[in-house]
């Protein structure tokens, strides 16, 4: 049974909501789940009740059978500091909360949720290197036979694959991102890499291009917009993981030169700033 309540605050629209309220109760919520036995499991059967998701449906078929193998440890990361279960679950989270204001479908929340918890699936803990979409092809294929088990047809398969290439951080984030741009006439219709044809679909299909974004940014958002403590834990974990040190100057270096700013999450962009100028404050020699 879940552990807790994703029909409240902050999994719950209200006008009186403020980024930074929320923030403390998505760290809240992700604290909690550093306890569970079961953390994907558990997560994932919270998120089913939140969206008002059968069972039986069939992508929630498949991701309870991926969460209940990632928490028996296969292809969890159990070895990285940072691309693990843990992560997984603040993205699934963050995913879910940053689809409420979008206004998608149950089986549409579900598609972003499902592409959440299997975008890291098989992480090695290392960069992808000179193979672009390595990573996010790895995961697509090991999370895939999940999807077929559970009998999700090709072409669902495919705007699933698209979400989860789509966080690929050097070179998917910029095809969702300039397909967003495209869609609302603001900029060329974009060339998809020759890795990752999935990512085509984007081009025709706006509310797929959101969703896109939606995961690509639900990846980010623990690390660059909720809390500046929550930021600097995350940065810990992904120094272990690299095996080396990582200060606060890097953090601010990711966040001012790396991180674009949010277009779905728009909602969290004040707490960049009040993190920045928090990591400003760090860095200012002792008076």
């Amino acid at each position: 049974m879940p552990n807790f309540d994703l029909t409240k605050p902050p999994f719950s629209i209200s006008p009186q909501q403020a980024a930074d309220r929320v923030a403390l109760d998505l760290v809240s919520a992700f604290g909690l789940i550093e306890h569970m036995p079961a953390p994907l499991s558990q997560t994932f059967a919270a998120i089913l009740q939140a969206i008002g998701a059968s069972d039986s449906e069939a992508l929630a078929v498949a991701g309870k059978n991926l969460a209940r193998d990632i928490d028996a440890g296969v292809g969890a990361g159990m070895g990285n500091g940072y691309h693990n279960r843990q992560h997984f679950c603040e993205v699934m989270l963050s995913a879910c909360f940053l689809s409420l204001p979008e206004g998608l479908a149950m089986d549409e929340q579900l598609t972003v949720v499902f592409a959440a918890m299997a975008h890291d699936f098989h992480h090695d803990g290392k960069f992808n290197g000179p193979t672009p979409f390595r990573l996010e092809r790895l995961a697509f294929n090991e999370a895939r036979p999940y999807l077929e088990a559970a009998g999700i047809s090709a072409d669902q398969q495919g705007e699933i694959g698209a979400l989860i290439l789509a966080t690929d951080v050097m070179h998917g984030i910029s095809v969702a991102r300039a397909s967003d741009a495209y869609h609302h006439g603001q900029g060329l219709r974009p060339e998809i890499p020759p890795a990752a044809p999935e990512l085509a679909l984007l081009l025709d299909a706006r509310k797929l291009t959101r969703m896109a974004l939606l995961v690509c940014e639900a990846d980010v958002l623990p690390s660059v917009g909720l809390t500046v403590d929550h930021a600097l834990q995350v940065q810990a974990c992904l120094a272990r993981e690299w095996g080396k040190p990582l200060s606060v100057e890097d953090k601010v270096r990711f966040i001012t030169e790396y991180f674009p700013g949010f277009i779905v999450g728009h909602f969290f962009q004040d707490n960049v700033a009040q993190i920045l100028l928090s990591l400003a404050e760090k860095m200012a020699p002792n008076r």
